[in-house]
């Protein structure tokens, strides 16, 4: 009946929230999707339903129809917590320029952080003059793109899991990388992503010798915190 079906939602948008508020996205999907279900056209869920694709492991460009809606409706003065609201924030405009950027769409990308901008008279509360450079940056490379082969490393570097942020030492001897892979004693298995098959990224290294590059060895001076490991690769490759 109607009273029973209105509290099994309120429940679901209660642990929607919670979830999405402890940073637990993946785990916040299948719920978001089961509200959006009951209000397609609300802003403020498909909102919600794109911050779950955003901060995915490999589904955020799914995310673009979402924030597209959401963007339909919007309001300065949002309450996170309040799922009576109709409309969205003033940051689904961000998000969505985010998203087509991943899309490798800077133009759209572009039109939309510099919407941002202008919701806030130029002093929005997320800078996005980074991600206006990148955009500018990207329509510049996409007008005269470079010819550029890819070579897969093989079996003993490229593997099921993803692999990034690759630095090769002056004399390309030695190849740094970022991998999500399990390590061999197995002790990022018990980690909160790593117990659904999503392992924190941790540095490789791999020695090239024979011709060939050998198996990679974890690197013994890896941070405690994923993003510190990819931090410093992407630091080196730009100095």
């Amino acid at each position: 009946d109607e009273p029973s079906k209105d509290k099994n939602l309120t429940t679901l948008l209660q642990e929607g929230d919670k979830l999405l508020l402890n940073g637990q996205f993946n785990d916040a999907l299948p719920i978001w999707l089961k509200i959006l279900k009951e209000e397609p056209n609300n802003p403020n869920y498909n909102f919600k339903l794109g911050l779950c694709y955003k901060y995915s492991f490999d589904k955020k460009t799914k995310a673009l129809p979402y924030f597209k809606v959401a963007t339909s409706n919007m309001m300065p003065n949002y309450n996170f917590s309040s799922n009576e609201l109709k409309h969205a924030p003033y940051d689904a405009i961000f998000f969505l320029a985010e998203t087509f950027l991943a899309s490798n769409d800077p133009e759209n990308a572009l039109d939309y952080f510099n919407l941002y901008k202008d919701k806030y008279k130029g002093y929005p509360p997320i800078n996005v003059d980074k991600q206006i450079r990148y955009c500018l940056n990207a329509e510049k490379m996409l007008s005269a793109p470079l010819q550029i082969k890819y070579t897969n490393l093989g079996n003993q570097v490229n593997g099921a899991y993803t692999e990034a942020n690759p630095v090769v030492s002056i004399d390309n001897s030695i190849l740094f990388f970022s991998s999500r892979r399990l390590r061999d004693d197995k002790s990022n298995k018990s980690l909160p992503d790593g117990k659904k098959g999503i392992y924190p990224e941790d540095i490789y290294i791999s020695n090239y010798q024979n011709g060939e590059w050998e198996a990679p060895q974890y690197f013994k001076f890896n941070k405690a915190f994923a993003f510190s490991n990819s931090a410093l690769l992407n630091c080196e490759r730009a100095s």
